[in-house]
C-alpha cells in the first residue's frame, strides 16, 4: 500500500510541473489570488512583516515597502507599470547565482509561470490588495441565463448554466430520483 502511494506521488509531481508551463496567464493578475501565495512561499521569510528576519530592509507584504526606494541601490523593488525598472523583476529573472532571488540556498525556486505572473502583475500596476480575511464579503450579481432559463431552480444554477453557455457546453441531463438517492448513500 505504501509503495503504491509513493509511486502515485512521484508520478503526479512531474505532471504538475508540466501543467505549470502550459497554463495561460490570467487576463488580470490579482495580488491575493496569484502573487501573495508566491511571495508567501518564497519571499516573506526574508522580506515580510517580521522585522527581525527582514533582509536588505525590503518589505514586500505592503505597498509602502514594495514601492519604497531600496537602501542598497538607487532603484525601487517594484515600479508599478514598469517591470524593466523594477529590481524585483531583475533579481527574479537573473542568471547570476549571487543576484538571483530567491537565493539558491533557500531551495524554493520560482517556476517559469510564477516569474511571468510576478512580471505581469508589475506590468499591470502592481496593485496590492488587503488580505481577504479583512475585506467585506460582496454578494455577486446573479448572471442571466439566456438559453435554459426554465431550468434555473436557484442562483447557483444561474452561475453554472451561465458558465456552461459561455464555454458552449451542453449540460448533462437531470438525474433521476433513484440515481440521486444512490449518490447520497
Amino acid at each position: 500500500m505504501k509503495l503504491i502511494a509513493c509511486l502515485a506521488l512521484f508520478t503526479v509531481i512531474p505532471l504538475a510541473a508540466a501543467e505549470d508551463r502550459t497554463l495561460p496567464l490570467p487576463k488580470q493578475v490579482s495580488f491575493n489570488a496569484h502573487i501573495r501565495p508566491i511571495f508567501s512561499n518564497t519571499c516573506f521569510a526574508c522580506h515580510g512583516f517580521d522585522e527581525k528576519t527582514r533582509e536588505a530592509g525590503l518589505r514586500l507584504d505592503t505597498p509602502e515597502g514594495g514601492y519604497a526606494k531600496l537602501k542598497e541601490s538607487e532603484g525601487h523593488a517594484i515600479v508599478p507599470g514598469k517591470p524593466d525598472q523594477s529590481v524585483i523583476i531583475q533579481r527574479i529573472f537573473s542568471t547570476d547565482a549571487e543576484d538571483v532571488m530567491p537565493p539558491r540556498d533557500f531551495h524554493k525556486d520560482l517556476t517559469d509561470r510564477q516569474k511571468l505572473l510576478v512580471r505581469e502583475w508589475v506590468r499591470q500596476g502592481a496593485k496590492y490588495e488587503q488580505h481577504w480575511a479583512f475585506t467585506p464579503v460582496v454578494k455577486p450579481t446573479v448572471p442571466v441565463v439566456a438559453k435554459r432559463a426554465d431550468e434555473v431552480a436557484n442562483p447557483i444554477d444561474s452561475f453554472v448554466l451561465s458558465t456552461l453557455e459561455g464555454e458552449q457546453i451542453e449540460p448533462s441531463p437531470l438525474a433521476g430520483k433513484a440515481t440521486l438517492l444512490r449518490r447520497l448513500a
